[in-house]
């Protein structure tokens, strides 16, 4: 036995050592114990900052209805919200959204429902909320989920001051940008500045 503890322990540490890992640089904040995600628009961090502390009202539909300052909301309506609309989601994920946010609220009584154009479509069929309804209950399926692992990745260079330095970019966890691939807005300048002048000249001949 005291052979055997040594040598499990020496297997195990690799794993233990990727889940602290995980731990500290998931960026959803998945647990709640980090004061705020990176990623404040995730339908993960959404749900579970829902999970744990539900408002009676609530606001779901795509990224139209997930940008609006809730601060303003709150304020114009003298109640707190919870806003679970996220970018790109569709009908029936709005739908199945509503489900989940009433079997785990029973006092909720109050639903904005965001429906756009692009969404309100027979031919888009998609649904992720049975995948997400799994993750956001179940940490050891977060945890083993291969998007979020990517996404802790990509969260841990992002923090590398050794890559930033160098300019090192090129990976980039599933469904977030970097800001290191956003133009800057000087070389905008130096690149449209001469082609407005060009459209100018050819506009006046």
């Amino acid at each position: 036995m005291k052979k055997i503890l040594p040598r499990l322990a020496l297997l195990a540490a690799p794993f233990l050592v990727y889940f602290a890992l995980f731990f500290a640089f998931e960026p959803y904040d998945y647990f709640g114990v980090k004061g705020g995600a990176s990623s404040e628009d995730s339908v993960i961090t959404r749900v579970r900052a829902y999970l744990s502390a539900p408002e009676d009202a609530i606001i779901l539909g795509d990224s139209r209805m997930a940008h609006f300052d809730m601060n303003a909301v709150a304020e114009a309506s003298g109640r707190g919200w919870s806003n679970l609309a996220f970018g790109g989601a569709s009908l029936n994920e709005s739908i199945d959204l509503f489900y989940l946010a009433a079997e785990n609220n029973p006092s909720l009584n109050t639903c904005y429902f965001g429906v756009s154009f692009y969404t309100l479509r027979a031919g888009d069929s998609r649904n992720r909320m049975e995948a997400i309804g799994t993750v956001v209950k179940n940490p050891v399926a977060y945890m083993l989920n291969f998007d979020y692992n990517a996404d802790m990745l990509g969260e841990l260079l992002l923090r590398d001051p050794g890559r930033r330095r160098l300019g090192g970019d090129r990976f980039c966890g599933r469904g977030r940008q970097r800001a290191a691939r956003t133009p800057q807005p000087d070389r905008l300048c130096r690149h449209a500045v001469p082609k407005l002048r060009k459209a100018g000249h050819t506009a006046r001949d």
